[in-house]
């Protein structure tokens, strides 16, 4: 009788055991190998430790599902979990799982799981624990391992048989060393080692899925329990299904254009585009404009006469040649100011660069005050209020400022600055400030003549890609220095002033083959050529040239012989034989006080020179008479350096815009 009530218990225990064990969802599989080390014996005692282990739980679709396959170099047989709902059709499945013998593919086999048995296709569950069993004998080459059955959320067992496992194998497949098990032979598989993995399968389909290390929700998803075994996962951008292990494939209906291919990111995708191509579907020509608003801001008041507005319409005419005003390519609008700024046009889908020329070409101006801050002000709020995309891509933004720089209200100049818009300045008008055109731009290389196509080269530049090969740089400058040593000069003038400007600007230049060559000469009543472009040809020469430019001796003329001097400089600036490359740009730059006025033989030579060469002039003096001779001389306004006190006549600002001059760039769209 005390044996009864001492068995009543255990055996109760036992039912218990077995009743919490089972009734919650589970989805366990096992992999079984059938390699030839095995044999037909062994194979079967494995799987009669699977139908063993159906005994202790419950099985159907609201409990534990079975599925289980051979395998050795290719798959076996076997069946899916959407087989069986009961415990008698299961182990009939296993009784007719054949031995094939055979080597061993461990990475295929476990592909094979991950790919096929645990499949909703295949009655795999979302919402039930899934574990996975693993038995060999043997090795296998093992890479991934278990790696891919971790991240859908497999718990893996792995139990190595006999004497010839890797242990370390086992370790790359199971989910943790812990879930290693190693049998000496098949025969313990029903001993100790089935008690063993029984428990801890028990355990793992008992526990709180969510306090489990590591946890089933994959990619930093976040688990919560839904009562037993069951859970869900919040999954974070990028990623779905039950455990939060499938990225989401962000290309899907995404085109990149052109040649160009997608590629899945999270919660994103990026167009990998073809050479010369860009933008986020590379829907953007790279050889091509890169699309830009632009808009330009003119001087509208009475310090614009009627010349300069004239050749304000015409540049802006110039600059915008070949460029493609569509809605996908360039669009312009125009601010103008005098005393206060007026939109005489605004960005219009419909714009093309036939209306445009012709909206331009019927403009006049205002006349008022010159209050350019509130015309570059207005501009920078019409293209903050402007959001075009193109090709899901933000369109650049530029202003193009058309104006002398010489301001009503100087202390409301102020730089463009933080506004992703880039500023240009064109100096148009009889009298222009290097200065204040270098504040409103933010740098004298932003200031261009209107008299050339500069701007139009550096803006291709800008927008086009290097690699398009399509625009060349280049530093190639004949430069001559000519100086007026008439006695009209003050004492320190020829030997110190002037000498130091030269310096100034010589110490911008780089000298060489391809770069800036020199060429000195002087003039009063007759024109002498110091040396031409041969004397001093590299940086070599740098101290030896400086000598050379370091003083300047008075002569006794009073008068100035101005078509001596454009004679000897169209000689020095097209001689071949004098060093004269070609290929070069040509400069003329010319120092005079400038107390002669200019004849008409010496304008028609000055106009005729113009055609293939800058000529900047430099003088010392304010005065209106001497301005008008320079402003003669000069290509335009923008080519005039005055030595003065004024902020606005700085040289200290011209000598930067006039070394800008040097370096050019030429683009060709064809």
């Amino acid at each position: 009788m005390m044996l009864v009530w001492i068995l009543l218990p255990l055996l109760f225990l036992r039912r218990i055991a077995a009743e919490v064990c089972s009734n919650q969802p589970a989805d366990i599989g096992f992999l079984i190998d059938e390699s030839g080390s095995v044999g037909g014996a062994n194979f079967k005692k494995n799987l009669d430790f699977v139908k063993q282990f159906v005994d202790v739980f419950d099985v159907g679709n609201s409990a534990v599902k079975i599925s289980t396959f051979a395998f050795h170099t290719s798959m076996g047989n076997g069946f899916h979990f959407s087989c069986c709902n009961d415990k008698a059709s299961i182990k009939s499945n296993v009784d007719n799982i054949s031995y094939n013998g055979g080597g061993e593919n461990f990475e295929m086999a476990l592909a094979f799981a991950k790919n096929n048995m645990f499949q909703r296709v295949n009655g795999a569950r979302d919402f039930s624990l899934k574990i996975l069993i693993f038995f060999t004998d043997g090795q296998s080459a093992v890479k991934d391992g278990g790696n891919s059955l971790h991240q859908l959320g497999v718990i893996v067992y792995a139990v190595g048989v006999g004497g010839n496992v890797d242990r370390n194998q086992l370790d790359k497949i199971a989910t943790n060393q812990s879930y290693v098990f190693m049998a000496s032979s098949y025969a313990d598989l029903v001993g100790q080692v089935y008690r063993d993995i029984k428990s801890k399968t028990c355990t793992d389909v008992l526990t709180n899925p969510c306090e489990r290390s590591p946890q089933p929700c994959q990619n930093q998803g976040t688990c919560i329990s839904t009562g037993g075994s069951k859970y869900t996962c919040l999954c974070p951008n990028g990623f779905t299904d039950h455990n939060c292990q499938t990225d989401i494939d962000d290309c899907a209906g995404v085109m990149c254009y052109n040649g160009g291919t997608c590629i899945d990111g999270l919660a994103s995708f990026t167009c990998s585009c073809a050479e010369h191509y860009t933008g986020t579907h590379c829907g953007i020509d790279m050889c091509k404009p890169y699309p830009t608003d632009v808009v330009f801001v003119i001087d509208s008041s009475n310090s614009c006469s009627e010349k300069y507005f004239n050749i304000t319409k015409n540049f802006i005419k110039s600059v915008t040649k070949e460029w493609e005003i569509t809605v996908n390519n360039f669009q312009v609008a125009i601010v103008s100011y005098a005393d206060n700024s007026y939109i005489e046009l605004n960005f219009d889908n419909s714009m093309n660069k036939i209306s445009f020329d012709a909206f331009v070409s019927q403009m006049n101006p205002r006349g008022g005050i010159s209050e350019i801050h509130k015309g570059i002000n207005h501009a920078v709020n019409i293209l903050n209020n402007r959001n075009r995309v193109v090709s899901s891509s933000q369109v650049k933004k530029y202003i193009i400022v058309l104006s002398d720089g010489l301001p009503s209200t100087p202390s409301m100049i102020s730089t463009v600055s933080g506004h992703q818009i880039e500023t240009f300045a064109v100096a148009v008008g009889e009298d222009v400030s290097h200065h204040f055109l270098s504040v409103i731009t933010g740098g004298s290389e932003k200031i261009f003549p209107y008299n050339n196509d500069r701007l139009w080269h550096y803006m291709m530049d800008a927008l086009i890609d290097q690699s398009c090969n399509i625009c060349q740089r280049s530093e190639e400058t004949d430069v001559v220095f000519a100086v007026d040593t008439s006695n009209g000069w003050q004492s320190l003038d020829l030997t110190t002033k002037v000498p130091t400007i030269i310096n100034k600007i010589l110490s911008g230049l780089k000298l060489g083959p391809m770069n800036t060559q020199i060429a000195l000469l002087t003039y009063a009543s007759s024109s002498n050529i110091r040396f031409d472009f041969n004397k001093y040809t590299n940086e070599t020469e740098r101290q030896n040239l400086q000598r050379q430019l370091s003083s300047f001796v008075k002569t006794t003329h009073t008068n100035t012989n101005i078509t001596a001097m454009i004679h000897s400089a169209d000689v020095l600036l097209f001689d071949g034989v004098k060093g004269a490359r070609s290929s070069a740009k040509k400069f003329l730059v010319v120092f005079s006080n400038y107390q002669n006025d200019v004849t008409i033989e010496d304008s028609e030579l000055i106009e005729t020179l113009k055609e293939n060469v800058e000529i900047f002039v430099v003088g010392l003096d304010q005065s209106d008479e001497q301005f008008k001779v320079m402003l003669d001389i000069a290509s335009t306004s923008f080519h005039i350096g005055i030595d003065g006190e004024m902020s606005v006549n700085s040289i200290d600002t011209y000598i930067p815009s006039l070394l800008e001059q040097i370096y050019s760039v030429h683009c060709d769209l064809r």
